[in-house]
């Protein structure tokens, strides 16, 4: 399926199985925003790959730390974002676990996280909005698109500006074609436009014929230059390969028993009530805690001091550990739950990144 993904603002380029150029200026500029309806859009973001989550990862800040940390979905993923007591915590794990996995943390924050893909309709409609555009905007400007590895085309707008002394028409003496051939009308090779002496002379006017290129070397740009009459600073014009695919990464998955050590204090358990059977003076606690991975066991143990009972202690779900205990004295004791748990490894084996 042919299809553009739009990436950044009014004159950025458009990737993906087909390339739509940056309308590229030489003596004015004009805004293609408009072109790109949002209804023509369909939004990407991190839940679409492998690559786009391990973005959006690398890409937490301070500032948005917190609402990942409530995204259960996002969080689910990766379990040391729940895991961690701040952000800083959350920081050095999340550099661990890059540099664990082989993959470069810089690299996927460079990566964004949030793409528009655009169908064949909207190609089309995209397309002859710019086309449009260009034949009415003062200047030279130009248009290539990239079908695949092998097929581009450019296409060339003239409209002389107020103080132009009115020129209609901008004839092209001489045009340099590197890495393509053209394969519709007049082609003359390493250039772009036939100049042999019994020609006629190429114009461009509001619009010209739509050039279309074979790329000789995929891999490489295409350049194209000419000397204009009147003089215009065309510049160099270079149509990008296809870009190459950045595939997501992929992993093997382990598992291996792992401690988690949650300390507190007695008072910070949550009252549940006064007097159970075993003792009737007693005031009931407990405390409920999440853990990384799902529980394999629970150990639950007083500090030193008073007189305290416990009444149940291990796991309530996969991943959550209880501890529910009663006691008669009013003193604050150190406590410790020390869970045993399912630690999930990922050991990036292909597609890495740098």
């Amino acid at each position: 399926m042919r299809q553009l993904r739009f990436i950044g603002g009014p004159c950025a380029a458009v990737f993906f199985l087909l390339i739509l150029g940056q309308m590229a200026r030489a003596q004015s500029y004009f805004d293609v925003s408009s072109c790109f309806n949002e209804l023509l859009q369909q939004k990407t973001d991190y839940k679409s790959n492998e690559q786009l989550k391990l973005a959006t990862l690398a890409q937490v800040s301070e500032s948005s730390y917190d609402a990942f940390k409530r995204d259960a979905n996002f969080a689910g993923q990766y379990a040391f974002i729940s895991g961690s007591a701040n952000y800083k915590d959350f920081s050095e794990k999340r550099r661990d676990y890059f540099s664990l996995h082989k993959l470069d943390l810089e690299y996927y924050r460079a990566i964004s996280t949030s793409s528009r893909v655009l169908g064949d309709a909207a190609y089309g409609v995209i397309t002859n909005c710019i086309q449009q555009l260009a034949s009415k905007s003062d200047g030279f400007h130009y248009l290539y698109t990239v079908d695949d590895a092998k097929s581009a085309s450019v296409q060339f707008f003239w409209r002389p500006p107020v103080n132009s002394g009115g020129i209609e028409l901008v004839k092209v003496e001489d045009s340099t074609l590197v890495n393509a051939v053209v394969v519709n009308g007049d082609s003359y090779k390493g250039h772009l436009y036939n100049h042999s002496w019994y020609k006629k002379t190429p114009r461009i006017g509001i619009a010209s014929s739509v050039i279309l290129l074979t790329r000789a070397d995929p891999d490489t740009v295409i350049r194209i230059s000419m000397v204009t009459d009147p003089q215009l600073n065309t510049g160099f014009i270079t149509i990008p390969p296809v870009p190459k695919p950045i595939l997501p990464p992929k992993f093997k998955i382990t598992y291996e028993n792992a401690p988690f050590v949650f300390p507190f204090y007695k008072k910070q358990g949550t009252a549940i009530g006064h007097g159970n059977p075993l003792c009737n003076d007693c005031d009931n606690f407990e405390k409920v805690i999440d853990v990384p991975g799902d529980v394999v066991s629970v150990t639950c143990t007083f500090g030193p001091g008073s007189h305290n009972n416990t009444s149940y202690c291990g796991a309530v779900g996969e991943r959550q550990a209880k501890w529910a205990y009663f006691t008669n004295d009013g003193n604050e004791q150190a406590m410790t739950m020390t869970v045993v748990y399912k630690k999930r490894i990922e050991a990036c084996e292909e597609n890495c990144g740098p």
